[in-house]
């Protein structure tokens, strides 16, 4: 791959995961095209529109409009600022974003979905549909949180762990955790729980878009409680639990939460649900991870943990940063059993 290619394949990424329009490093691009003749210039920046905005996945899969239209704002004033001619494609997506802008906002009101695409490996990327608030329909469970990012590479790097186990996730959220294991780590079966009946049928629409190519099979029941497929050599699952009132039926070998502990009052049915889906199975064993935001609310949990006679086995700590302009998280993976 030719360090201008490369370039572009860094920004392809970028774009499609949504990453702040403001933090994305155009210098790289400028600079190749500063050094390009009138022809070579048009093609690079054809070649920028096809990995961007004109993405395959983003014809099917779009990030929102107004990310769209900010991204592209900003790569036309930096080509202009080098006084550069801007290839005649850049402009014209621009403007039908603008009129599809304003279809929308008369249309449809405020769009609550979008679509982000995380490149994990040079083969694989996950596409999830989620939105861009925190808190939406009264649930936390709409947005992928920054455990699940350090969860998923976690698996990925640990991969041997999970090859051929029964893998339960808590509070599986928007699925990049589990789609993440699913692909990359070939487990017997994966079943994905989540109470929310939002976050629920979000979830699962997020499972036929990676696993299905967005189809759902004919052997497969409608969006309603049940729901199983077949992925190559797992057995995928989505499960309504509510840890407070529900039980484990089954046994696993492994199983896996993130960004589960943020509310004192559910650490104590957390923990019961893990010691429970632990009983299950001898030798199974738990990964949790954890973004510490309230050190309390951490030491709750662990406290909580110890109590209930569970073992925390290993810890390690992680850091994630999406962009320059976001906050730095430090995220705790624990390894636990019984």
């Amino acid at each position: 791959m030719t360090a201008m290619t490369e370039e572009i394949h860094k920004l392809s990424e970028r774009f499609l995961k949504m990453y702040p329009v403001k933090d994305v490093d155009l210098k790289p691009i400028i600079n190749n095209l500063s050094k390009l003749d009138y022809d070579d210039s048009m093609e690079y920046q054809e070649k920028l529109l096809r990995s961007t905005v004109d993405h395959p996945i983003v014809q099917k899969y779009p990030p929102t409009i107004s990310y769209c239209q900010r991204f592209l704002k900003r790569l036309i004033t930096e080509i202009e600022d080098i006084n550069l001619e801007v290839f005649d494609g850049l402009y014209e997506a621009y403007t039908n974003l603008l009129s599809q802008e304003n279809r929308n906002t008369l249309n449809c009101g405020n769009i609550s979905y979008c679509y982000k695409t995380y490149c994990l490996a040079p083969e694989l990327t996950i596409t999830l549909k989620e939105t861009r608030s925190i808190i939406s329909e009264g649930t936390t469970g709409m947005f992928t949180w920054q455990a699940s990012h350090v969860l998923a590479d976690w698996c990925q790097k640990e991969a041997a762990r999970l090859n051929g186990k029964n893998v339960l996730e808590l509070g599986a959220g928007l699925g990049l955790t589990g789609l993440t294991v699913i692909k990359t780590c070939n487990p017997a079966s994966y079943t994905f729980t989540d109470l929310h009946t939002s976050v629920l049928k979000t979830l699962k629409e997020n499972i036929l878009i990676n696993l299905c190519n967005g189809s759902i099979p004919e052997s497969t029941e409608e969006l309603t409680d049940g729901f199983k497929i077949p992925y190559e050599n797992t057995r995928v699952s989505v499960e309504r639990l509510d840890w407070t009132s529900d039980h484990v039926h089954s046994s696993y070998d492994v199983v896996l939460a993130a960004d589960v502990v943020y509310d004192t009052e559910i650490i104590s049915p957390l923990v019961l649900i893990l010691k429970e889906a632990l009983g299950k199975s001898d030798g199974a064993t738990a990964y949790v991870a954890s973004t510490i935001r309230n050190r309390d609310t951490f030491n709750c949990f662990r406290n909580t943990l110890v109590s209930n006679n569970m073992k925390i086995k290993l810890e390690s700590r992680h850091t994630y940063q999406e962009s320059p302009s976001q906050p730095e998280s430090t995220i705790i993976i624990m390894q636990l059993m019984l």
